[in-house]
């Protein structure tokens, strides 16, 4: 009897080790299935929320933070360590000397790629500078960039665009000038390090404030998707003319011209890059775009996954070992005027 008891004891042991590892993947599976289909209702609201604004206020940095709010107040973002991160002084090429606490500040740039376009002399690149809740309010500054090459500055002195006086928690969007001499250095490759200045005084990289680096291949391939879509506007609008003129000819009218290959064309899918640096980037992960007539905005957000072949569930192009799971929400809005 006791024999018989070891064998039923033993046989039941090796089932729970055959059925245990499947039960473990369902759970995880289901929990991670609800945690997707959670991100993907929020994702949709802060799309909502940031074409909403974007319609109504026309300004994407305004857009973005709406978007972060929503995602941020719902799901981690995996940035909660940044804020630490950023306020470490990291040794910077060019500076003359240590900053000290007392005169330490902190700035931060939010550039706006999207709204990057090209000038007779170069290009510009709307940036939004907040003065942190952090030391005393600045007067007379300009914002102003350094061109590097990974550790080697190209370019310190950049080209001065005028910023005026800035509050504690003050936010100003100004058009970063970028000279075509400067541009030219982008379209190589190199690095945007956005820095604010106060002539002949300091530079706020060596008074202890962070730069933000932009990388000048995304900045010259934005004017290069503008320069695109002006030249397809140009063609719809040539092709319009066409048609009314051949209509008031009475020429026959034939088929509609297939769209030719490599069109521009929007997508809501999250962009194919599969390496995230955080959950949520309001800077990448939010595309607003404007046809002049409905204001569209895409939200993405990466779910780290735990349970292969989930990735290729939600979306179908994905591998089935990908590292994070895709959802995205998408959100159309017409123009409206701006409220005052």
């Amino acid at each position: 009897m006791l024999k018989r008891l070891r064998d039923e004891s033993g046989m039941t042991t090796v089932e729970w080790l055959l059925i245990s590892p499947f039960a473990l993947f369902f759970i995880l599976a289901s929990i991670q299935i609800l945690q997707a289909l959670v991100a993907q209702n929020v994702a949709a609201s802060a799309a909502r929320e940031a074409a909403r604004t974007y319609a109504v206020y026309h300004d994407a940095a305004l857009a973005r933070q709406r978007a972060d709010e929503v995602i941020s107040g719902t799901l981690p973002t995996g940035r909660e360590n940044w804020a630490n991160a950023a306020a470490v002084v990291q040794p910077f090429p060019g500076n003359s000397r240590i900053p000290s606490v007392q005169e330490g500040f902190g700035v931060a740039y939010s550039p706006d790629l999207a709204g990057a376009k090209e000038t007779k002399d170069g290009a510009e690149l709307p940036v939004a500078v907040t003065l942190l809740p952090v030391g005393p309010n600045l007067k007379g500054v300009n914002l102003s960039y350094h061109v590097v090459d990974q550790n080697k500055v190209l370019v310190w002195d950049g080209a001065r665009t005028p910023v005026g006086d800035l509050n504690q928690r003050e936010s100003k969007t100004v058009d970063l000038r970028i000279p075509q001499k400067d541009l030219e250095l982008l379209q190589k490759g190199f690095t945007l390090r956005l820095d604010l200045v106060k002539e002949g005084q300091w530079w706020a990289s060596q008074r202890g404030s962070p730069c933000r680096d932009v990388s000048g291949k995304d900045i010259c391939a934005m004017l290069d998707v503008k320069k695109q879509l002006d030249e397809a506007r140009k063609q719809a609008e040539e092709a319009k003319k066409q048609m009314e003129q051949s209509k008031q000819e009475g020429v026959a009218q034939g088929p509609a011209p297939e769209p030719k290959e490599g069109q521009l064309s929007m997508t809501d899918k999250p962009h194919k890059e599969r390496d995230y640096d955080c959950n949520f980037d309001p800077e990448k992960d939010v595309k607003l775009y404007d046809d002049g007539v409905y204001c569209t905005a895409v939200v993405d957000y990466h779910i780290r996954t735990i349970c292969p072949a989930l990735p290729k569930l939600f979306n179908p192009d994905a591998s089935a070992w990908a590292k994070w799971i895709d959802v995205s929400g998408k959100a159309v809005f017409k123009h409206e005027l701006e409220t005052p």
